[in-house]
């Protein structure tokens, strides 16, 4: 599906009716046009509206009531088709970009506070790059390398990774598909560890949205009209 389906509905309802945007959102009853605009705005580019905006549009609008339930279904699917479309390119861009380094388990992965991490990055803190080059040593000496590294930055560390806590091991990203554990002293705990999982962290707006900044995950919250 390639355009949101709520979009076409509700912009073919404006022309027919003659109405201008503001002119909806004062339909709406917003006497802050400014907001009304701007959650209009989102909506037809592609957030998913409370249920209350939801309904305001679709009556302000005199649409069907099975038409609505129509194109919530139709909204629903695009949705979805656009979550896991950005997830597939996601995806490809990691393993494209990707670079052997170390990620750094913590006591927590809710940071606190949480500004040092929305101004530099979660990779500030839970991130060691490794050169590529270290893959091209025997096993045995990769596992020492390695282990040294992450004792040495253990104790450099005082065991601290900041706002996300102690730090408890280390995960040896080697390639896109293998991954290895080590302890805070550098010992190998196994070659075949799950992959890290990015906190999703932000900066709560006013508006109900999280900002994304360098290495911030960006997530929208609905908000009622």
């Amino acid at each position: 599906m390639s355009e949101n389906p709520l979009a076409g509905v509700v912009i073919k309802s404006m022309r027919d009716g003659g109405l201008t945007r503001i002119d909806l959102v004062r339909r709406m009853g917003y006497t802050r046009i400014n907001r009304g605009l701007r959650r209009l705005d989102a909506c037809l580019a592609g957030e998913p509206p409370s249920v209350k905006f939801f309904e305001r549009l679709a009556s302000s609008l005199s649409i069907a009531p099975e038409t609505l339930q129509s194109r919530l279904a139709e909204f629903r699917a695009y949705q979805e088709a656009r979550f896991a479309e950005g997830k597939r390119s996601d995806h490809d861009r990691q393993k494209q970009e990707f670079r052997p380094h170390l990620w750094i388990e913590t006591s927590t992965e809710r940071p606190t506070p949480i500004m040092g991490v929305a101004l530099f990055g979660v990779n500030v803190f839970r991130r060691l790059e490794i050169a590529s080059g270290i893959l091209r040593l025997p096993v045995d000496e990769l596992t020492q390398a390695v282990g040294q590294l992450c004792h040495r930055h253990n104790a450099n560390k005082g065991g601290s990774a900041g706002p996300f806590g102690d730090i408890t091991g280390y995960l040896f990203r080697k390639t896109w598909l293998e991954t290895w554990r080590f302890s805070i002293t550098g010992v190998l705990v196994n070659r075949n560890a799950s992959r890290p999982v990015i906190p999703r962290t932000g900066l709560q707006l006013k508006n109900g949205c999280s900002m994304t900044l360098r290495g911030i995950n960006r997530s929208v919250h609905e908000k009622g009209a």
